[in-house]
């Protein structure tokens, strides 16, 4: 199993990608999913995955420099690919007048209907 941090609240999870336990949210931008896949014990060790934890939870914010940005481009979309997830890579500002929760409802909509819409291509093992 792979153990991360939240890139959201710094609490514990298991995988990158699923939902954190503790807030409830779960990596949809490209940004985000490229600090969630750095932020666990396939990158970092287990004492420096519960120092940024510390620090993620007293205020601190993860950041990724352009450089391993653009390298770990090639994992997020083999990532979208491999589940059929098509979230936008930078979401619509919420428009102003609107409540936020209104624009999420409309975005969550259109994400459900593009993913019925693609599916995940099955993955094959191959033999060893």
């Amino acid at each position: 199993m792979t153990c991360a941090v939240c890139f959201n609240c710094g609490g514990p999870k298991v995988g990158a990608f699923v939902a954190c336990g503790r807030c409830g949210e779960q990596p949809e931008t490209d940004d985000e999913l490229a600090v969630s896949l750095v932020m666990t014990s396939r990158h970092l060790s287990q004492d420096e995955l519960r120092q940024l934890g510390v620090k993620m939870r007293s205020g601190g914010k993860p950041r990724l420099d352009a450089e391993t940005r653009a390298s770990l481009r090639p994992a997020v979309e083999e990532f979208r690919r491999a589940t059929g997830r098509v979230w936008p890579a930078n979401p619509r500002p919420v428009p102003r007048g609107r409540r936020w929760w209104r624009a999420f409802l409309a975005w969550r909509q259109r994400s459900a209907a593009a993913t019925a819409r693609v599916r995940a291509p099955r993955l094959q093992r191959t033999r060893r």
